[in-house]
């Protein structure tokens, strides 16, 4: 099932402080770490265990939007939801003490 598509990028820029490996393709850092400041908000506890509810606020170091695809973390591609340049890993590959080893592909905005 496709739920809609993606314009093909020909430029990956990984903006996370880790090497990411997408199926078998090592992209190394940019020396740019975008990231999303949060904001938390008590709304109940568990057993004695505090719950909190969250929200998104200012994304930092991320360029205005390019032909590039961008590598971050899922918290900064969820907290702008109407950019088409950002992915996060997906389908997570792990070895056998499931460490993480790479991943099969990438998640974007639809």
């Amino acid at each position: 099932m496709t739920h809609g598509t993606n314009t093909m990028k020909t430029e990956i820029i990984n903006m996370t402080p880790h090497a990411i490996t997408v199926a078998g393709q090592t992209f190394n850092p940019s020396g740019t770490v975008a990231r999303v400041s949060q904001s938390y908000y008590k709304c109940g506890s568990a057993n004695g265990i505090p719950l909190y509810t969250g929200s998104y606020g200012e994304t930092e170091n991320l360029p205005a939007e390019t032909d590039a695809l961008i590598i971050v973390s899922a918290m900064v591609r969820l907290a702008n939801p109407n950019r088409r340049d950002l992915a996060s890993p997906a389908k997570f590959l792990r070895d056998a003490s499931g460490n993480i080893t790479g991943c099969e592909g990438l998640e974007v905005n639809v």
